[in-house]
């Protein structure tokens, strides 16, 4: 398995609504925030990729409003930090694990060492986390999109930035290549992997994977929106607030900065 299926808290009633003006289609990858697609390799944690890849954004966005932002220096955080050490929330290494669970451990010690601290290994071991090297990393709230809303979805990528998504792998999935996948063997209700979403357009989102630049397109894959929920994009999707999070609306001026064409 490798999406836990264990029970999932209700979602936490947040209105993400409020930006008036949120756009017609929106990608996180042109800002320079989000990191290039990893490989998980043998080691099933679709979890612990997706999580960081959403903090990893999350904190550069932040580093963006508070004119700190190097686009040189994207921030690199480690996977193997959360598959050896947050297993007392729930997670099982390379086999189960949710994004929440994932959050939570980040909630609980207020940060993450990078990869180059505490580089992937492909398997689980004993932890090595190292406080001293901590980024540091301060979640205020842990949301869930409502289930089978794909417009809070867009809402929460747009205002807050890149969120983690589950979606029910099926075979035609795992041969994609290229174009907007449609498969209607798709089954919301029996999400298995967790990516992320980084943007959107009226006909897709853009899903980061972690099977590396060699699958997909790059690493991505444009999942069609011809239908809510398709394939469980919206069926536990979270994201994390961070204690000095700026609205996105209020700092597009900063983003232009770094606007990648």
């Amino acid at each position: 398995m490798l999406y836990s299926k264990a029970p999932v808290p209700p979602p936490v009633v947040v209105n993400t609504t409020t930006t008036t003006n949120i756009p017609i289609e929106w990608d996180w990858r042109k800002y320079g925030i989000v990191t290039p697609a990893r490989d998980q390799k043998l080691c099933l944690s679709s979890w612990s990729f997706a999580a960081i890849s959403a903090l990893e954004s999350h904190v550069m966005k932040a580093q963006i409003a508070e004119g700190k932002f190097d686009p040189t220096k994207q921030l690199k955080l480690s996977e193997q930090n959360l598959i050896d050490c947050s297993t007392s929330f729930g997670t099982q290494g390379c086999y189960e694990g949710t994004t929440r669970m994932a959050f939570e451990y980040v909630q609980e010690i207020k940060g993450l060492n990078t990869n180059n601290d505490y580089p992937f290994t492909g398997k689980p071991d004993n932890c090595l986390y190292k406080e001293e090297k901590r980024v540091d990393i301060d979640i205020k709230d842990i949301i869930r999109i409502t289930t089978g809303s794909d417009q809070e979805l867009v809402a929460a990528i747009y205002t807050y930035g890149p969120v983690t998504v589950s979606l029910h792998e099926t075979i035609n999935f795992k041969t994609y290549r290229s174009g907007i996948f449609d498969d209607p063997l798709c089954d919301a209700n029996n999400v298995s992997i967790a990516l992320v979403a980084v943007g959107y357009t009226p006909e897709y989102f853009i899903l980061k994977h972690s099977l590396g630049n060699n699958w997909g397109e790059n690493g991505y894959i444009r999942l069609s929106r011809s239908k809510s929920n398709n394939c469980g994009v919206s069926e536990q999707a979270y994201y994390t607030v961070l204690a000095n999070d700026v609205g996105t609306d209020k700092i597009n001026d900063k983003l232009m900065i770094h606007y990648i064409n």
